[in-house]
């Protein structure tokens, strides 16, 4: 119930102007799923225009869509989808975009046992040994 530019305001993380992080929804059909002529109904008109221009505002996120009416968002949004139209997309770590489960899991278990005991030769260690078995 905040309203942007009000009660609360928005800035960049520092040195990170030009980037936008992406974290997205995403809708899709199973296959096998029981009903997929529904299915494809749905995924058809969440993708539209007017499915994304409804959903999102709603949410509170921006569509993946750069046709959108950027008058049905507030001003944070309409920021964001600036961002996104712009900026360098770059996935989340954090999120589970940017790199296969298996290593987010072991770089968490990393950071955890580092906090655990400072010992910074074994967490680098660790992290070089997560990279060559999940990522390369």
């Amino acid at each position: 119930g905040w309203t942007p530019g009000e009660e609360f305001g928005w800035m960049p993380v520092p040195e990170s102007e030009g980037t936008f992080i992406v974290i997205t929804d995403t809708f899709g059909l199973p296959k096998g799923a029981p009903n997929p002529e529904n299915a494809k109904k749905w995924l058809k008109t969440i993708a539209s225009v007017e499915g994304q221009d409804t959903f999102n505002p709603i949410k509170g996120s921006i569509p993946a869509r750069l046709d959108a009416d950027k008058s049905k968002y507030d001003p944070y949004l309409t920021s964001a989808m600036e961002d996104f139209a712009e900026d360098t997309l770059s996935p989340s770590i954090a999120h589970g975009s940017a790199a296969p489960e298996g290593f987010i899991t072991a770089l968490n278990d990393t950071i955890n046992e580092f906090i655990t005991t400072g010992d910074v030769d074994e967490a680098f260690e660790n992290f070089q040994k997560n990279h060559e078995e999940y990522v390369q």
